[in-house]
């Protein structure tokens, strides 16, 4: 099945090798086979909650990317909550040795072993999702990919609350409908002690630098949704303090566009 513009947009996001990588709220699948095809990383785990789904998938896996003993393949299907994925089982190839990096308060790019891919979901229970995974294993530091359907800017606000470090965006345009992708770290020690660099922006950056026509379509159409939405917000019940700061940070990007029309 030929993948859709977000779902390849995802894969090619991925690009540092992995160990291990979640394809959370994945559905029928298709995320995680196209980088089994890849050879993205070690393992590939695949997350639903729905119990159907993930018998269907299970049996679809093993058809086309049968577990041997070469181990050309190595996957395995959760059934669980996001919430709960058990990172932690992986943890150890996230720790320099004390010889290698002794008294290091900085974990290492290659170090970052596990990558953790949430789509297909809202904002604000992507949210919900990713507090939980790093309340729940506070010490790991871990990659996400995130590509939230709505409620982007709820998102981003946690990410910066929690000193997510920055490492990559895009927005795209699929099947009429516009969707952000951002791709962050979370690391405890720098998010401890204010180490990290890179912060999230909470209504993005590189995402509205449009290197082409078409891109820039895509970029212009998305800010005047994104502010009819929350300005439409805005009339329908009292001001909230999210909403405020949303029309805010959007109409500061407008003014921005317009200006380097």
């Amino acid at each position: 099945m030929k993948m859709s513009h977000r779902l390849t947009s995802l894969a090619d996001m991925v690009e540092q090798p992995y160990t291990h990588i979640w394809d959370c709220c994945c559905d029928h699948g298709f995320l995680g086979a196209e980088l089994l095809k890849r050879n993205s990383a070690k393992h590939i785990h695949f997350v639903d909650i729905v119990a159907p789904l993930m018998q269907q998938l299970t049996q679809k896996l093993q058809l086309f990317f049968p577990l041997d003993a070469q181990q050309t393949y190595n996957w395995s299907v959760h059934c669980i909550d996001v919430a709960t994925l058990p990172i932690d089982q992986f943890a150890n190839a996230n720790k320099p040795s004390e010889k290698d990096a002794p008294n290091s308060d900085c974990i290492d790019e290659a170090d970052i072993k596990q990558l953790i891919i949430i789509a297909g979901v809202g904002g604000d229970l992507m949210k919900v999702m990713v507090e939980a995974i790093i309340n729940s294993n506070p010490n790991i530091a871990v990659d996400f990919l995130l590509c939230p359907v709505h409620h982007q800017f709820k998102l981003r606000q946690m990410l910066a609350q929690y000193a997510f470090i920055y490492l990559d965006e895009k927005l795209i345009k699929d099947n009429q409908r516009y969707y952000e992708i951002l791709k962050v770290r979370y690391q405890p020690k720098a998010a401890l002690m204010g180490l990290a660099t890179a912060t999230v922006s909470p209504v993005g950056e590189k995402i509205w630098q449009a290197q082409t026509t078409q891109q820039a379509e895509v970029v212009q159409g998305y800010i005047n949704k994104t502010l009819n939405h929350y300005r439409q917000r805005s009339k329908q019940a009292i001001m909230d303090n999210e909403v405020e700061l949303a029309i805010m940070a959007y109409s500061a990007v407008a003014k921005n566009l317009s200006e380097s029309d």
